[in-house]
């Protein structure tokens, strides 16, 4: 069979197989639906089946499997379908699952080892990739001294997922046609969990899907008026987690339209709009005001920073102002609900977090360098209570013990101690001076897509004052936006380090 240099096959040849891969998976398709049918298997099977069967024919058509892979992880990082493998304690412990997302992450591994032999030759981008490796180290030690060794190195499992992703999508992402695929991949996730959320937001109800969980708390709000408001989740768990994930993809949607068309592409301007309002009415539904004060915080300085850098010009500032303002009063007549949320009483929702932070207090107090080892939060709440806890009743109390504290730096201290978040602020900052570190980027759409990620990363800063996202697990797009961010960079220096000696050589000839 004829082949490339480098052993791969020629598109001739590949070309004219594909007709026969594309009958062979149909004729899979329609006995795999049979199949389900007789037998009677639930609609999520027959779906799966449908799914399965559908990536093997993309897989076939997909001109490089190393872009399906990312592809593919980055389209299904919020859909939450998971099957629970082995858990721990039974009142405590953590759950290592497989995910949806779990399946694409192996492909990514499996392109990556396949490609090693033709990846970039690597290039110095910073302290990051050196500070993530110290953070999973430490996450793994931390498991070894926790209350459930067991429990530990299953939350360590969990979170080493999280760190796979962020390795592979640092070093897979080599191109700005690989930035560009991302960016698809994770609009169209977007579009499937905002399509959820609606469904559930019309319904005014959880829709029961297999595989897909959903909190038994906090999806409803009754207020003094007799009026209540259901928060849609999409395939997310819980409200308030959908709203992290809004915060961090938006502000990358919010610089490609500030942007303006002629830079972006009329095509892609308007599909860009088009998510960032419907981004923007779903963070309004999920009532969350801990992710509405970090996106009010991500935008402007989204905003002011594109326009301090000079990408975003300033008519398009001024003009993002004062939409602002209209969509504030817009939201006020026609959802006030939302007003209600900020003004109504909160069923006890601020009491128990201030009741989570004094308990996280006395916890750190007791273990304030090494921390309790990972998963071992909930067995030391259950140790540790303060005495302003005698002022609540018994049932009240009990159900703040089965949480964490809404806050995911005293929850990591907490757990791995000083040094543990001390690694993850290290890494924060360098992902940040790095990108201002950048003074001219030879792309500036890259620019642009790196700005939209700082915000979201300043942004996930901010929610994780009022959320503790535990392991950083929900909603998984956390560390894989991060790597996206690292390749970019990585993409830039290659850039900036091939038109050096071009650079040199023009400056090199003599003036006529």
């Amino acid at each position: 069979m004829p082949e490339r240099p480098g052993g791969t096959r020629s598109a001739a040849v590949f070309t004219r197989g594909r007709p026969y891969v594309l009958a062979a998976m149909v004729f899979a398709v329609v006995l795999g639906t049979l199949f389900s049918l007789a037998v009677g298997l639930s609609a999520t099977w027959v779906v799966m089946v449908f799914g399965g069967a559908a990536t093997l024919v993309v897989i076939a058509w997909w001109p490089s499997f190393r872009e399906f892979a990312i592809a593919g992880y980055f389209v299904t990082l919020p859909i939450l379908i998971t099957k629970a493998l082995v858990a721990g304690s039974a009142s405590y412990g953590p759950v290592l699952e497989a995910t949806l997302p779990d399946c694409f992450l192996v492909m990514m591994a499996v392109a990556w080892l396949m490609e090693r032999r033709w990846e970039p030759a690597p290039v110095a981008i910073g302290p990051a990739p050196r500070l993530a490796a110290a953070i999973l180290l430490w996450a793994w030690f931390s498991a070894l001294y926790a209350h459930k060794p067991t429990d530990g190195f299953l939350a360590a499992l969990s979170f080493s997922k999280q760190l796979a992703g962020f390795f592979l999508v640092s070093r897979l992402v080599r191109t700005p046609r690989d930035v560009r695929t991302v960016l698809r991949a994770a609009s169209v996730g977007l579009v499937l969990t905002l399509g959820m959320a609606g469904l559930q937001f019309v319904v005014g109800q959880p829709l029961q899907l297999q595989g897909v969980k959903s909190a038994t708390e906090g999806l409803s709000l009754n207020y003094d008026t007799g009026t209540s408001a259901f928060r849609p989740f999409g395939f997310l768990l819980h409200p308030n987690i959908l709203g992290v994930y809004l915060v961090l993809l938006l502000p990358t949607l919010l610089t490609l339209v500030l942007l303006g068309r002629r830079k972006t592409g009329a095509g892609v301007w308007r599909w860009a709009a088009v998510l960032l309002l419907a981004g923007l009415g779903f963070l309004v539904l999920t009532l969350s005001r801990g992710s509405w004060i970090a996106f009010a915080v991500a935008a402007p300085f989204t905003m002011l920073v594109g326009w301090r850098l000079g990408i975003i010009p300033a008519r398009h500032l001024r003009l993002a102002v004062g939409s602002a303002l209209v969509m504030v009063a817009t939201v006020g007549a026609a959802y006030p609900n939302a007003w209600r949320r900020l003004t109504y009483a909160d069923n006890h929702s601020t009491q128990s977090r201030w009741l989570m932070l004094e308990q996280a207090k006395e916890i750190i107090e007791s273990h304030p360098v090494m921390g309790v080892g990972l998963s071992g939060y909930r067995f030391a709440a259950t140790q540790i209570v303060p005495t302003s806890f005698g002022t609540v009743s018994k049932a009240f109390r009990e159900r703040i013990e089965e949480g964490y504290v809404h806050n995911a730096y005293l929850l990591q201290w907490a757990e791995r101690g000083i040094i543990g978040l001390s690694l993850t602020l290290l890494l924060y900052a360098a992902l940040l001076r790095r990108f201002f570190r950048e003074r001219v980027w030879l792309e500036p759409t890259l620019e642009a897509v790196a700005l939209g990620l700082v915000g979201g990363l300043v942004g996930q800063m901010v929610c994780d004052l009022f959320e503790h996202q535990y392991l950083d697990y929900p909603p998984g797009t956390l560390w894989p936006q991060m790597g996206l961010l690292l390749a970019i960079y990585r993409i830039q220096v290659r850039q900036r380090a091939a038109t050096a000696p071009i650079a040199a050589a023009a400056t090199a000839l003599p003036a006529r």
